[in-house]
């Protein structure tokens, strides 16, 4: 797909991309979708992710995944978040993370998820 018919797809349709055409997505692909897009993922499909595809993920893109998605997130993929990302979460997302992802986080990461988890 190129970056205007990835533009032209709604939530439900980016719901219906297979998982190998997710993972065929690239940094600029990913960062040009809208949050409302990125709400259209499945958990399944963002286990697919890789971790610069996370990282290309604008914050408020993020903040649109659900607790599942957030969960789903492949342990090969977690340090492609960002340190604000984490504080862009809610608590319910934060309490998402799985002990793998935390244990497969940096040290910057796993401090964001402390300093979010205790904010609230």
């Amino acid at each position: 797909l190129t970056n205007d018919q990835l533009a032209a797809l709604d939530a439900t349709k980016i719901a219906a991309l297979s998982t190998k055409a997710v993972a065929g997505l690239t940094a600029d692909q990913i960062s040009a979708l809208t949050a409302d897009q990125v709400e259209g993922f499945t958990s399944q499909q963002t286990a697919a992710f890789s971790a610069a595809q996370i990282a290309a993920m604008e914050t408020e893109d993020l903040a649109k995944f659900s607790n599942e998605d957030i969960a789903a997130i492949n342990v090969k993929a977690i340090n492609g978040l960002a340190t604000d990302d984490i504080a862009g979460l809610t608590q319910a997302q934060v309490e998402s993370f799985t002990t793998s992802q935390i244990q497969a986080m940096n040290s910057p990461l796993v401090e964001a998820v402390l300093a979010a988890y205790h904010e609230v």
